[in-house]
């Protein structure tokens, strides 16, 4: 392989000695770019298994790419000046991007002052349920559920079972949500 050289007369990196100079000049531009070029890179080897990809917001101070400075400018989860003391509960570590989506969606409600109260139609164990009473504990939460898991008649699909969602209670959801 020819050697190269650079207008000193003196022979260049070559193209990975190169990179990792980059690193270490910017390690944190570097770094926080890694988890997404590694998925890149791994997609392909898992397209033909089940697996769940997720991904933290730029406005979520707990997530690899967050930016300060968007979050800033767009607010973040909480609106500035806001005299309701708004928290965000603890939600599954596989679930964060449905939370961030549900936590927007609340916000622009907070935002635009829309009036009544908030329903959530099968609660399953009440993680939404309170994710809802945290940062709206302002209005009135209306929870249905049979509590019982699955019918007979909803069990047509191939994801249905009898009895799933059977695991949790009215009582049990209560709990959760006064937990705080």
């Amino acid at each position: 392989m020819p050697v190269t050289t650079n207008k000193a007369n003196e022979p260049e990196s070559p193209p990975l000695e190169a990179f990792w100079q980059r690193v270490a000049k910017r390690p944190g531009y570097y770094l926080k770019r890694l988890p997404s070029w590694g998925l890149l890179k791994c997609s392909p080897l898992f397209r033909h298994t089940a697996c769940r990809l997720q991904a933290a917001m730029d406005i979520d101070p707990a997530g690899w790419s967050y930016r300060p400075d968007f979050a800033s400018a767009v607010g973040g989860f909480f609106l500035p000046g806001d005299p309701v003391a708004r928290r965000i509960a603890p939600f599954p570590s596989w679930d964060l991007v449905r939370r961030d989506a549900l936590i927007l969606l609340l916000r622009s409600v907070v935002k635009r002052n829309v009036p009544g109260d908030l329903a959530e139609l099968g609660v399953y164990q009440g993680v939404t349920a309170r994710l809802f009473h945290e940062y709206c504990p302002d209005r009135t939460l209306l929870l249905f559920d049979t509590f019982t898991g699955f019918d007979t008649r909803d069990t047509t699909s191939r994801e249905g079972r009898l009895g799933m969602f059977a695991d949790t209670s009215a009582a049990a959801v209560l709990r959760l949500c006064r937990r705080w």
